[in-house]
């Protein structure tokens, strides 16, 4: 962490702003995780849909 003198308010306001920059990277990254996640999720389920409905039209014919 980059150590502040607090007696000089720009010397806050850089270090505020790095970490706004730092959180705001790390939240990017995690909200693409979680996209990913969700994407991996839906396409699972769509696949068992699809396996669902292919094994009732096979057991109605």
């Amino acid at each position: 962490m980059i150590p502040l003198d607090v007696s000089n308010s720009i010397d806050v306001q850089i270090g505020a702003q790095a970490m706004l920059r730092f959180i705001n990277t790390k939240l990017r990254k995690w909200h693409q995780c979680a996209q990913l996640k969700i994407h991996e999720i839906v396409r699972a389920q769509m696949r068992v849909t699809e396996d669902q409905f292919v094994t009732k039209e096979e057991d109605s014919e």
